[in-house]
């Protein structure tokens, strides 16, 4: 009898202790990382939304992010660390950012120590002007890096922004996030998808959401995406409106999924052909048999449909968890 109730208090403490950490972890995500959009200006050529601890849910992806392959840590990172204690796989939860032209804007959720970011920041020769009483702190000046903090949690930066109405040291598109943030009843980011459609596309449990407009990206020279060496080039997407990606993050699965929105059901059904082509040829290289330090990448592959559905192109990619342990075992 006595052994009965030791049993049943150790599996109470069990289940206590799961619904505990399941509890954690709904607190950790349950700021919804689409509202960052709210901050992000209307009509972006490309937006991308981030959610690391959904993404990082995944063991396999986390275990990539924090020690990717064969790509060693810099010195300014490794200084980043050390001065500032900031940890991106650990410290950054959520981010934003909009694509606009050449220029970059984004903002998102830190855990930091914001005094001694500051100073780290300071360290590096960090210029400091003020917009909307808020302190602005500045890198470079052929692509400007700029961030500012919007309260303990959230930063807001932009990469090469056009100074466009504002004397040359201060972008538009930072004073932009501010005045969303001081008003948000001004047109954004998020209203644009949603009128547009897009936003209801957003997969519920994302880690990761893409919307890029091919045919504005393309006519801007800027570089359309690619897959592993293979650089697909403007002729390629020729048709393509709108491509939007998801990437569901959980315990044991991986799920990606792309959409390329065409303006054609025969533009879709070329770009449905041109993908299967292209799955064809990667399916046939195979690492050479003498290397047996190179991973057999074919079993990922075969994981992979593409089907035409009237204007659109469907790409599913779902891992299991033997996928997921070839692919944590190919980053060693």
């Amino acid at each position: 009898m006595k052994g009965g109730k030791r049993w049943l208090a150790i599996t109470l403490v069990i289940v206590a202790g799961v619904l505990v950490a399941g509890w954690i972890g709904t607190l950790k995500s349950s700021n919804d990382a689409r509202a960052l959009l709210e901050l992000l200006p209307p009509d972006a050529d490309a937006y991308a939304v981030l959610d690391l601890d959904i993404l990082q849910s995944n063991p396999a992806v986390k275990r990539l992010l924090a020690d990717p392959p064969n790509v060693p840590p810099t010195e300014e990172y490794q200084e980043l660390l050390r001065q500032s204690g900031f940890r991106y796989q650990d410290d950054l939860r959520q981010l934003a950012v909009a694509k606009v032209g050449q220029d970059w804007v984004g903002a998102a959720i830190v855990d930091v120590e914001q005094q001694r970011f500051i100073r780290y920041l300071e360290s590096q020769g960090a210029q400091e002007t003020e917009l909307n009483g808020r302190t602005v702190y500045s890198f470079g000046s052929e692509r400007p890096f700029r961030l500012v903090f919007l309260d303990n949690r959230t930063v807001a930066f932009t990469i090469g922004a056009d100074p466009a109405y504002l004397p040359a040291y201060l972008p538009a598109y930072l004073k932009d996030v501010l005045d969303r943030r001081a008003s948000p009843s001004g047109l954004s980011a998020k209203d644009d998808l949603t009128n547009a459609g897009l936003l209801a596309r957003y997969a519920e449990g994302s880690g990761l959401w893409v919307v890029g407009r091919i045919d504005r990206l393309a006519a801007g020279g800027t570089a359309v995406p690619g897959i592993g060496p293979f650089q697909l080039g403007s002729d390629w997407w020729e048709g393509s409106e709108t491509i939007l990606v998801s990437v569901v993050s959980s315990t044991l699965h991986l799920d990606v999924h792309l959409e390329n929105q065409c303006e054609s059901a025969a533009s879709a059904e070329r770009m449905a052909a041109a993908f299967n082509a292209l799955l064809v040829i990667l399916k046939a290289v195979q690492p050479p048999e003498s290397d047996s330090n190179k991973t057999n990448y074919t079993p990922l592959l075969a994981a992979i449909t593409i089907l035409q559905a009237d204007k659109s192109v469907l790409v599913d990619w779902k891992w299991d968890p033997s996928m997921l342990a070839l692919l944590a075992g190919g980053s060693r």
